[in-house]
């Protein structure tokens, strides 16, 4: 569970556990380094507006 170590949120990183174990196929993630995470471990996310606005303004 090297994810639970990981600077994320606990929630977000829960969320990323288990959602294999409960035939999950997206999962949503509104912060971009909990993102980064959840796409190295094979997640499909969906990202929130505020994510997709700091990144515009290159804040990620």
């Amino acid at each position: 569970m090297q994810i639970l170590t990981m600077d994320i949120d606990s929630g977000e990183a829960a969320a990323i556990i288990l959602a294999p174990e409960n035939h999950i196929h997206m999962i949503l993630v509104d912060d971009a380094r909990a993102r980064k995470v959840a796409i190295h471990n094979d997640r499909m996310t969906i990202e929130t507006e505020l994510e997709t606005e700091c990144c515009h303004r290159q804040e990620c």
